[in-house]
């Protein structure tokens, strides 16, 4: 979980932006082999030999390497943009054809009984070498601000349980053809869509009010073209969201070791799992409420699936709501991995962090923490069962969610530090001066924009750091009431409804904060603790 005050980082979200290009993101996940109910899929085929096993490792084992290579390379280069360049996308397109066709062969082997495990070892080799330009492309068409990831990622994600879900109940023949025509739908379609479109909707989403550029700063704080800059700025990055990061890890090492199922395998912990984090997180996309979307996630809807996944798997086994508990324990798992996966891709957008440095990053670790698991399975004996050690590894691990939150709330709370200033022992005073003088300026420019009154003003400087109208009312000495005229007054002459709207314009003014600041959340010093 992040501390509440960077929190505030990823609250000024724009509205929701229809782009139907991004649900074939379903097909490519429900088609990639790295998705473990997949590997199961495989199994109907290669129950006896299991040569898929030495594709599954091949592949992982290439992804690993040229995600190690990609995050060497993006260290000592953080300009790079990957593969955007004309060669890079002749490289993409290539990449994306060969994948499509080692998959579809992959299949069709599989199909016919073929069993050469050199073969199946060598289509592991090239999927993986070939897999890792077609991700950084749809990482790329998802280069958006947090709301807009969250949301398309939750459909592709539920989207690619349900489609896999249906595919492993079809026929051997109908489904190995669906396998193909997935592959090619997910990895050679996003080469169609247009280039231009898709560089202006970059374009777009990257100039969100936090974006940052090293060379606007004007003591050139935060230059990300030094790995030193790049690594500061990931260090204050990875303080914040480290929480969610290691569930995305632990998800991964789960589902390559693990999975619970009903009636023969029809129905997948991971599927069901999936489908309801993402419908979770659909519905609180879709809501326009007061509070902003990452907050509500990280301090209510992660808090309270961790909650109801260890209630329902403490009843006694085999009742149906362990069972219940059982097919939804990839529930919370899928939310943290969202919600991680959701701030890189964020962070990139606004140019606070290289995209292929984020995409490197986490497709290693994503890797390792695959390998790892697959490594337990192997070695495993089959009289053991993993699903007890993995409850107590998901239990500890839920545990220390639930710490760190508390945690979290009550450093807020004790607090003695001015409030619109996050407590960062490593920040010197002088950088909390900046940020503090940064805040006033922007609030005293949408102040003097929009003719507020004296009073309006003060209220908008409390406004911009989180607090509701209890809080303000109390702090000014005037009734709730007129804390709450005076804030609908504010809304209608910033012609804005939400906290969300609030913030982005706030955050819209003034001089442009440096990527470590910004990285740190602190573009606009906010509390944002209040779900008011």
């Amino acid at each position: 979980m992040k501390n509440g005050m960077d929190l505030g980082r990823l609250a000024a979200e724009p509205a929701i932006r229809f782009r139907p290009s991004l649900l074939l993101l379903a097909a490519f996940l429900s088609s990639a082999p790295l998705y473990p109910p997949n590997s199961y899929l495989m199994l109907r085929f290669a129950s006896e030999t299991y040569p898929a096993g030495e594709f599954l490792v091949s592949m992982l084992l290439t992804c690993l390497a040229a995600a190690l290579v990609i995050l060497l390379y993006s260290t000592q280069h953080p300009h790079w943009t990957g593969h955007e360049t004309r060669k890079g996308r002749t490289v993409a397109a290539a990449s994306a054809i060969l994948y499509a066709l080692a998959l579809t062969t992959l299949w069709a082997l599989l199909f016919l009984g073929h069993r050469s495990t050199l073969l199946f070892a060598m289509l592991g080799i090239v999927a993986g070498a070939c897999i890792v330009p077609v991700i950084m492309r749809w990482v790329r068409l998802f280069l958006m601000d947090f709301r807009n990831v969250m949301f398309y990622g939750a459909i592709a994600c539920a989207s690619s349980s349900a489609i896999a879900w249906f595919v492993s109940l079809l026929p051997d023949h109908l489904a190995v053809a669906s396998e193909g025509l997935l592959a090619v739908a997910g990895s050679v379609l996003p080469l169609l869509l247009s280039n231009n479109e898709s560089a202006r909707a970059c374009k777009q989403d990257a100039s969100l009010p936090h974006r940052s550029d090293a060379s606007e700063h004007p003591n050139g704080a935060g230059d990300r073209s030094a790995p030193s800059g790049l690594a500061s700025s990931l260090r204050a990055f990875l303080s914040i969201v480290w929480v969610p990061l290691l569930g995305f890890l632990v998800c991964s090492f789960m589902m390559s070791t693990y999975s619970f199922d009903i009636s023969s395998g029809t129905i997948r912990s991971e599927y069901s799992g999936g489908i309801v984090a993402s419908t979770i997180v659909v519905a609180l996309c879709a809501m326009r409420m007061k509070s902003p979307l990452v907050i509500l996630v990280d301090r209510l809807a992660i808090p309270t699936c961790i909650a109801a996944c260890i209630v329902l798997n403490s009843f006694p086994t085999g009742t149906p709501l362990f069972i219940v508990g059982a097919m939804l324990v990839y529930a919370p798992l899928t939310l943290l991995s969202l919600f991680a996966l959701s701030s890189l891709v964020a962070m990139a957008a606004a140019e606070e962090l290289p995209l292929p440095f984020v995409f490197s990053a986490a497709f290693a670790l994503c890797c390792t923490a695959s390998l790892l698991g697959m490594t337990v399975q192997v070695n495993a004996s089959p009289d053991v069962n993993l699903g007890s050690f993995l409850w107590i590894v998901l239990s500890i691990y839920f545990g220390a969610v639930v710490a760190h939150l508390g945690y979290v709330s009550w450093k807020q709370a004790c607090s003695l530090e001015d409030p619109g200033i996050p407590n960062d022992t490593a920040r010197n005073e002088d950088e909390a001066d900046r940020l503090h003088a940064l805040q006033h300026e922007r609030v005293a420019a949408v102040a003097d924009k929009h003719a507020l009154t004296k009073r309006e003003h003060e209220i908008l400087q409390y406004l911009s750091l989180g607090y509701g109208s209890v809080y303000i009312s109390k702090t000014l000495f005037i009734s709730d009431n007129t804390a709450r005229t005076h804030i609908r007054n504010i809304y209608r002459k910033l012609d804005v409804s939400s906290r969300e709207e609030l913030l982005s314009l706030v955050n819209s003014m003034g001089t442009q904060a440096s990527p470590v600041e910004a990285a740190r959340g602190q573009a606009i010093p906010t509390r944002a603790t209040r779900l008011d």
